[in-house]
């Protein structure tokens, strides 16, 4: 099992919150997969971009 931090686009997509996250999704996730995952929400501050 794995934990990523992803962040929600105003659009609805959600893209990788960190270095490690985005390595992570390049490197061992098919173009394509289906995630199926129990989200949570962080109560830290949230990064605007």
């Amino acid at each position: 099992m794995v934990q990523l931090q992803l962040i929600k686009q105003s659009n609805g997509i959600l893209i990788p919150a960190t270095p490690e996250t985005s390595d992570y999704i390049q490197t061992k996730i098919k173009l394509g997969a289906v995630l199926e995952a129990d989200f949570t929400q962080s109560v830290s501050t949230p990064i605007l971009v």
